[in-house]
């Protein structure tokens, strides 16, 4: 619950403001990544947004799956405006629907990463960084975690195909 997850407030892609607990992870299966949208390096953030379209992907084949909700984080919210946020995912092509882009105040982005093991230097212009996807089911608690930015989709919508289904 609650106890896990920060509520700090945060701010979609559309502008909309959300509670990160409540409004985001309440009741609700998803998948987390953090990412930021200047990254450079094909291997870790691109890689990482392109799974997460085709996970959105797989889960659209599903109609009972409708309900489980993919969400990216950006840690560079000095930079990463929900405009700025909302033409990224575009040019991925994602469904806004089904996947939100979310930033906010710096301090506050910080507390959710450190809960999620998500560790970031500044270094020469850029921004060095692990990643992870985090898979929360509709109890609030994280089921599984998987390291590195890309990750097999299929596999991944499977699992949470079975928290969705109670399997």
């Amino acid at each position: 619950g609650s106890e896990y997850f920060p509520n700090v407030e945060l701010t979609n892609q559309d502008g909309q403001k959300l509670r990160f607990y409540d409004d985001v992870i309440k009741d609700k299966i998803v998948a987390i990544n953090f990412i930021f949208t200047s990254c450079r390096s094909a291997k870790m953030c691109p890689a990482s947004t392109a799974c997460m379209k085709q996970l959105g992907d797989e889960l659209a084949k599903d109609p009972k799956l409708k309900s489980v909700r993919l969400v990216t984080i950006t840690f560079d919210p000095e930079v990463d405006s929900p405009g700025l946020l909302r033409s990224y995912a575009q040019g991925y092509g994602i469904d806004p629907a089904r996947h939100r882009f979310l930033t906010g105040d710096p301090g506050q982005i910080k507390d959710l990463m450190r809960n999620f093991g998500i560790l970031t230097v500044r270094d020469d212009g850029t921004i060095v960084h692990n990643a992870a996807l985090i898979v929360v089911n509709a109890e609030g608690r994280i089921v599984q975690r998987r390291e590195g930015a890309s990750f097999d989709a299929a596999d991944v919508a499977k699992t949470l195909a079975g928290l969705a289904t109670g399997r």
